[in-house]
């Protein structure tokens, strides 16, 4: 396997989670999404926190196997968070769509979400296999 294989293998899910958030984040609002949207109080800020959970387990999982443990978390935090960034500034182009401040704070809850869940998943699978 080269180089770019072993990468391609290891940031797979990352990379593709990454690119369907840019993909439905990019996705023009409409009148009728936005009618939609007066739905439940929060639930905006839920699916971000839930979207970027899965980014932030996905990242943290390939960045264990490249890196240490304490990289790894610092790696995951940093690219997912920076990620987060960026798709909220790129919303600013998209019409319908707008770059907020508390979205960016809720991709980022999600993230930090996301990493504790697979450091307890990481610590519990070290213990079944130290036994």
């Amino acid at each position: 396997m080269n180089k770019t294989q072993s990468f391609i293998s290891i940031w797979k899910y990352p990379i593709l989670y990454a690119c369907l958030i840019l993909l439905l984040t990019s996705i023009p609002r409409n009148k009728f999404y936005d009618e939609a949207e007066k739905g439940i109080p929060g639930e905006d800020k839920t699916l971000h926190v839930i979207a970027y959970i899965f980014l932030g387990m996905s990242t943290l999982k390939s960045a264990f196997i490249r890196t240490d443990f304490f990289k790894a978390i610092l790696l995951a935090l940093f690219s997912t968070s920076l990620f987060a960034a960026f798709d909220e500034l790129h919303q600013i182009f998209i019409p319908g769509r707008f770059c907020k401040s508390d979205d960016a704070l809720a991709n980022i809850a999600g993230i930090v979400v996301g990493i504790i869940f697979g450091i307890v998943v990481y610590k519990i699978r070290k213990g079944i296999h130290e036994k």
